[in-house]
């Protein structure tokens, strides 16, 4: 078995910031899965906000950034020191 490469998901307290920072640096971070329960649909059906505690903050907190076969180890450097600075 082999890699998916498909997501690589950070745990972050500051996702917005360290969001802004990397797609300043050009880097395409990304936010995946709202909770389901805070979908529209989900929404019109009564469910809210606090439905879902660890849902929520979970998706408050993680952001993915690039992750792709092709990706090269420059980049990946690149990536990681961007990331580690904003953290300095």
């Amino acid at each position: 078995k082999g890699h998916a490469y498909h997501l690589y998901v950070l745990e972050v307290e500051d996702r917005e910031g360290l969001y802004t920072a990397l797609r300043s640096a050009v880097i395409f971070a990304q936010i995946h899965y709202i909770p389901v329960h805070l979908m529209p649909y989900y929404l019109e059906l009564g469910h809210q906000p606090g439905d879902c505690p660890a849902a929520e903050h979970y998706y408050e907190h993680c952001i993915s950034i690039p992750m792709f076969p092709t990706l090269s180890d420059a980049e990946q450097d690149y990536v990681i020191d961007r990331i580690k600075s904003y953290y300095a």
